[in-house]
């Protein structure tokens, strides 16, 4: 069975599945009486339209990545997929170097700022956070650089 094939079935499935999540969005609006204009922030978390819309996102993501056949075809996309493609485990040694790198060097910062996680707490507690010309050094510093070491 060929990838492209199941790559279609998954996204024409996720398509059929919005169009019958906001199927049943419609009658439940019409026939139970659910109110029909609510502000998004109330609505349940499993809601047939939001699942719908993500559903729909995940979709569309499937039909953009379809592009990926239609590319080897062209004579100047091709050779460069090709290519990219046999450079895809070098690339993933790379991010794993950088990653540590990274993590090496957080774990740094971490060591060298620790100390100050407690004096930020116990500077900023009883600041109110007003921008009165008297207190603005003290407000900068607990909005920003203090933000940092935080407990």
């Amino acid at each position: 069975m060929d990838m492209w094939h199941l790559l279609d079935f998954v996204q024409n499935s996720l398509y059929i599945c919005t169009i019958a999540l906001r199927v049943v969005a419609i009658i439940r609006v019409n026939l139970y009486k659910e109110p029909a204009v609510l502000n998004r922030a109330q609505w349940n978390a499993y809601d047939p339209v939001l699942i719908s819309e993500c559903l729909f996102a995940i979709a569309n993501i499937f039909a953009t990545l379809r592009l990926i056949y239609v590319f080897t075809v062209s004579p100047q996309l091709g050779p460069l997929q090709i290519s990219l493609g046999r450079m895809v485990n070098d690339i993933l040694k790379f991010f794993c170097v950088f990653s540590l790198v990274m993590v090496a060097f957080a774990f740094g910062f971490n060591q060298l700022f620790w100390f100050y996680a407690n004096t930020r707490y116990n500077r900023c507690k009883d600041v109110p956070f007003s921008l009165e010309e008297n207190e603005r050094e003290v407000w900068d510093y607990c909005k920003t650089t203090g933000r940092y070491f935080t407990k």
